[in-house]
Formats: structure tokens, sequence, C-alpha cells
């Protein structure tokens, strides 16, 4: 399922995908329905976001990714 056909998730990537850069990296799969997959030192988790909007993603990751620069509550 390409990202162009899920226009929220082609929006994340295009305008704000790069803000998460280098905890985040996009990488495509022919066929495969798009995913959040997290690689950690406590563990991996893996998150369908088909269905999801782009703020469901930004706050997703605002509450699991550390980013240089940015407190954490």
């Amino acid at each position: 399922m390409p990202a162009i056909a899920l226009p929220a998730i082609k929006d994340f990537i295009d305008k704000r995908a790069k803000s998460y850069a280098p905890q985040l990296k996009v990488v495509y799969s022919q066929g495969a329905a798009p995913r959040l997959r997290l690689i950690g030192p406590s563990g991996s988790e893996s998150v369908r976001i088909d269905n999801w909007k782009a703020a469901n993603i930004i706050e997703f990751l605002e509450e699991r990714l550390e980013r240089p620069g940015i407190a954490m509550a």
C-alpha cells in the first residue's frame, strides 16, 4: 500500500518527518501497510498507522522519541 494512497501519512512524510531526524527514518516497502517501528534500549514496538492522521503520528512520536534540544516533560 503506497503512502500516496494515504494522504495523511504522505503529508506527514513530506512536511514533518525531517524534523524528527535522525531518530525517524522513512523506509518504503512495496505492498506493506504503513507502520511506525520503534527500536530502542528497552526493546522494539511496531504499530500500524494506515488509519492515522498526521496529528496522531506527531502525538505518538512526541510521546516516545527524545529529540535533541527539546526538553522532555
